[in-house]
């Protein structure tokens, strides 16, 4: 059996039925779970963008009204 890394961190998500689904094609089709999907697009996207808004301060706040 596979060990997680030391120090992790658990958090749940809600997702669409729509985009649950779509992961759950994406994982079968790479044969990989959706936690690992979801950490991976995690890891890119701080990699990618350490220290950038990734959106304007007004349309997160938007979203986080919802």
């Amino acid at each position: 059996m596979r060990t997680l890394p030391e120090k992790t961190a658990r958090f749940s998500v809600s997702l669409s039925k729509s985009h649950h689904a779509a992961l759950e094609r994406l994982a079968d089709t790479n044969d990989v779970s959706i936690s690992w999907l979801v950490r991976k697009a995690i890891e890119r996207l701080l990699e990618s963008n350490p220290q950038r808004e990734l959106f304007p301060s007004n349309e997160v706040r938007e979203v986080a009204r919802r």
